[in-house]
């Protein structure tokens, strides 16, 4: 087990020691990946429109279920393998040649594992799948192994800094999935069946180029390294077990709101949830490229993060009252049916605007070692989402129902991001207010952020137009892009 001052075990002679990213890069990872993101935002968002109006309530509702049952499986089955492929990495202790070949291989299996438990556990003529065909519901278990696949060489890619092109793919799979959803669902008429091989499809495709990408960067040996299983598992049982507890923070609700308000209302709640949890794609992105920078600079305690968190309050406090007002706009635009979905979205928001403080609180420690706090953290905060659903999700009153789960939730990541943060402010010995009280100099990063991708995109075009000119700015860049 890794500790918070554990030492970390020697680098492997093989695999040298990757060099540290500067401020600058890390500013350039998070503009550009919250650009790209703000493309998956806006294909997102479209295809939720598409799924809301083309699928109806109990549509949207099985839908929902499927993809979230695919979330389930990857969560309990990803073992931290990830998160300790971009450690292993970016500390040097294994060769990425050696990691690529160790993300397909694990991902497929794991992944394929996954399906058949699933099937055993829960086989298709069970309730649960009530109203689904078997091939759909095939399909989109089928997601499993792609997706397992996909995420760890997506963390490969993060460890190598090439952040810049793993954050396009994913903008280009929400695009592609947005075309597939238009050609299947408005064109072909295939409802439910549609959405998943829409999602599924435009995901394997990407996983496809993910793979190209990485085969071209550092290639992949197909090489069976026990040093690095040995050194991912003892890295990934806790960082698996914080997955799994945070993932199922933010999924429990799902099964509750099926279980006992039908796939109609499940169908209301993921649009409520839907539209509050886009709010979390550019924390996101910047979360991406947050682990391997804090992984590579372990002695840069809290610069980069106290920055991140007093970034995410003020971003709450300028854009939590703005899409409080536009949310009747937006979920009216899903169709009328789903204009029910309001008040859920606004018990949701306050829960979905603290929550990015408490992944980056948690990305920042995982990546220098302490997972154990973060972890304690997540499990009583699951403790606290499964009493205050079982409460108020059965009940007929306004509070209960949909209402019930999100503002189960709410309370749920508000506790996670406000229980992080007065413990690292002790951990790390810095005020509250250093974490949670923005002020103007925090908007530096951006401006240098958007200068480093504009010199960057300027360099590039001199260079397709001369060879010889950017290329100054060019030699500064390290990331091998």
């Amino acid at each position: 087990m890794t500790s918070a001052n554990a030492t970390p075990p020697a680098p492997e002679p093989e695999a040298s020691r990757p060099e540290r990213p500067s401020g600058g890069q890390f500013a350039a990872f998070a503009t550009t990946s919250a650009i790209t993101n703000v493309i998956s935002l806006i294909a997102g968002f479209g295809g939720s429109i598409l799924l809301a109006r083309y699928l109806g309530r109990a549509g949207k509702g099985q839908f929902t279920f499927l993809m979230t049952i695919s979330a389930v499986i990857f969560s309990t089955g990803n073992l931290g393998l990830g998160s300790a492929i971009t450690y292993r990495v970016s500390r040097g202790l294994t060769q990425p040649a050696v990691a690529g070949a160790h993300a397909v291989i694990l991902g497929l299996l794991i992944g394929l594992g996954g399906l058949g438990v699933t099937i055993l556990l829960v086989p298709p003529e069970n309730e649960a799948w009530s109203g689904l065909a078997l091939p759909v519901i095939l399909v989109a278990l089928a997601m499993a192994p792609v997706n397992f696949v996909d995420r760890f060489l997506g963390r490969l890619l993060s460890a190598l800094l090439k952040i810049h092109v793993s954050n396009a793919l994913g903008s280009l799979r929400a695009i592609l999935r947005l075309g597939l959803l238009l050609l299947l669902l408005v064109v072909l008429k295939w409802n439910v069946g549609g959405a998943v091989v829409a999602t599924v499809g435009a995901l394997t495709i990407c996983t496809a180029l993910r793979l190209a990408v990485v085969w071209r960067t550092c290639g992949v040996r197909l090489t069976w390294d026990g040093d690095f299983l040995k050194g991912a598992v003892s890295y990934g049982v806790l960082a698996y077990l914080l997955l799994l507890t945070m993932e199922l923070v933010v999924k429990v609700d799902v099964f509750f709101v099926k279980s006992w308000c039908g796939d109609g209302q499940l169908g209301v709640y993921s649009v409520a949830a839907g539209v509050a949890q886009m709010f979390w794609l550019l924390p996101g992105a910047v979360t991406s490229a947050l682990f391997p920078v804090a992984a590579r600079r372990k002695q840069d305690r809290g610069g980069y993060v106290l920055t991140l968190c007093r970034l995410q309050v003020g971003l709450g406090l300028l854009g939590g009252p703005l899409l409080a007002a536009v949310a009747p706009l937006v979920i009216w635009v899903h169709g009328s049916q789903f204009m029910a979905s309001l008040w859920p979205f606004y018990g949701l928001l306050p829960g979905i605007l603290l929550y990015p403080i408490g992944k980056y609180l948690t990305v920042d420690l995982a990546a220098r070692g302490n997972q154990k706090v973060p972890l304690l953290f997540s499990i009583v905060t699951l403790a606290i989402d499964l009493v205050l659903v079982v409460v108020l999700v059965p009940q007929d009153a306004w509070y209960g129902g949909i209402q019930g789960a999100a503002f189960a939730s709410s309370v749920a990541y508000g506790f996670l991001a406000m229980g992080l943060a007065v413990y690292y402010a002790r951990k790390t010995n810095v005020r509250l207010s250093q974490i949670l009280v923005p002020s103007r100099s925090d908007l530096a990063p951006l401006k240098r952020g958007v200068g480093a991708v504009l010199v960057k995109m300027k360099a590039r075009l001199g260079k397709r137009g001369d060879p010889d000119a950017g290329s100054d700015e060019a030699d500064s860049d390290t990331d091998g892009e």
